[in-house]
């Protein structure tokens, strides 16, 4: 039953017949269904990702976190990181508790989910300790099970960077309007990058593997000397980069104040009225 459903779950990618891929979806949706009531852990898993995702049956999230709770009571690494996602944002009916989504983190790199660890990091930042949030973004680097190539892995070495440079990445949703972004934690006593070698990692991210969410944080280095000669021209090309192709919002918004206030740059009324309609845009986009 399990070899039929992900059989069925792997024609889904190479169909072009959206008929087709509805009808496997439902078969691979069944088939998981009969295998769950033996209690099998892949079974209760996929079917708790595919009531959250609505495939093959109706979105249900109650019904979502039930199984994936099932599958890691198991000990289904993947159903553990999930349920640890339910939990930090609340979703399925569970109470929104960061420390019980830790918990589940946790519990998922011990057994053997390596993703996990990102998630791990994301919330030991969320909860202050940096120490150990720069551990776990340490540890993703360093994990071989995880592709140079993937999201997660590019994010942590940017995470481990700014951290060096003493740069607090949640500032960028909680200071939108800040002269700098360097945190008043010293972060930098966490990291074993110098501020050289921690420039260059986010250099490199920009440039050559254009990874957006470096944008922004090129440009503040650039802005703030941190890392580099400081050069308010990179700054600007970068931070422009970062709002016209990584749609940040915190870079429209300074940039529209730059403009508007002739900061560092001619002032021009209609280049600020435009980064403050994008901004906009963004908000309710």
């Amino acid at each position: 039953m399990i070899s039929y459903a992900q059989l069925c779950q792997e024609k889904t990618k190479t169909s072009t017949n959206h008929q087709e891929i509805k009808s496997f979806q439902k078969a691979s949706f069944d088939w998981y269904k009969k295998a769950a009531a033996q209690q099998h852990p892949t079974a209760l898993r996929e079917l708790g990702r595919l009531y959250g995702a609505g495939i093959g049956t109706e979105k249900n999230d109650l019904l979502s976190a039930e199984y994936l709770k099932m599958a890691g009571d198991k000990q289904d690494p993947l159903a553990t990181l999930l349920l640890g996602g339910y939990y930090e944002n609340g979703r399925g009916g569970l109470p929104k508790d960061i420390h019980l989504a830790l918990n589940c983190y946790l519990k998922a790199i011990q057994l053997g989910q390596p993703t996990a660890l990102f998630a791990a990091a994301e919330a030991y930042e969320k909860l202050g300790q940096y120490d150990k949030s720069y551990e776990y973004y340490n540890r993703v680097v360093n994990d071989t099970r995880i592709s140079k190539q993937f999201k997660t892995y590019r994010t942590a070495c940017l995470r481990r960077s700014l951290y060096s440079l003493n740069y607090d990445p949640t500032t960028l949703f909680h200071q939108p309007m800040a002269s700098t972004l360097k945190s008043s934690h010293s972060l930098d006593k966490y990291s074993n990058l110098s501020i050289t070698e921690a420039f260059q990692t986010i250099f490199s991210l920009a440039t050559r593997d254009q990874f957006k969410e470096a944008y922004v944080w090129l440009a503040e280095c650039y802005q703030d000397g941190n890392g580099t000669v400081k050069d308010m021209s990179q700054s600007i090309q970068w931070r422009t980069k970062a709002a016209l192709e990584a749609n940040d919002l915190y870079s429209m918004r300074k940039l529209a104040c730059m403009y508007e206030q002739g900061i560092e740059v001619e002032r021009d009324v209609t280049l600020a009225q435009k980064f403050y309609q994008m901004a906009a845009d963004h908000r309710h986009s």
